[in-house]
């Protein structure tokens, strides 16, 4: 993992590069003259050559195309929805990114298409496919889907 800090018109910039998934950001404002403490914690990158089995939770924008079979927990709001013969097709979004999420008939047990509406709050347990070179993700389990309440 490299780090780059700097300050940019009175702001601090913190880039991160090679990481996998970054757990916490946060930073209190700071007014005229005190500090603000800001801090961030990062998993080194996982080895592309033994993806991990069990559940990562992540950001959406921490998911690389090199996590492929990687299965994660994203948290977000379903931005488009869209059901297309027995599959449910969805754009879900958090702060850091959007990515689709494509449901088939395992996990869609129990729910119906009228569940997925826009905005509304989602989870989402899967692995990360390659779908014509887009990352998306595709649950396999019942379960694996939890909306938040109307």
């Amino acid at each position: 993992m490299t780090a780059l800090v700097n300050v940019y018109r009175d702001q601090l910039q913190l880039r991160l590069r090679s990481v996998t998934a970054l757990d916490l950001v946060s930073a209190a404002p700071a007014s005229a003259g005190t500090t603000s403490n800001a801090t961030a914690t990062a998993s080194p990158p996982a080895s592309a050559a033994s993806p991990t089995t069990s559940p990562t939770a992540t950001v959406i924008g921490a998911i690389k195309a090199d996590w492929v079979d990687r299965v994660v927990i994203i948290s977000g709001t379903i931005a488009t929805a869209d059901n297309v013969d027995k599959t449910q097709r969805l754009s879900v979004q958090d702060a850091t990114g959007g990515i689709p999420v494509v449901l088939r008939d395992k996990a869609l047990s129990g729910l119906s298409p009228a569940d997925f509406q826009p905005g509304r709050a989602i989870t989402v347990t899967g692995p990360v496919k390659l779908d014509n070179g887009t990352r998306t993700i595709v649950p396999e389990a019942a379960g694996a889907v939890k909306l938040a309440p109307r």
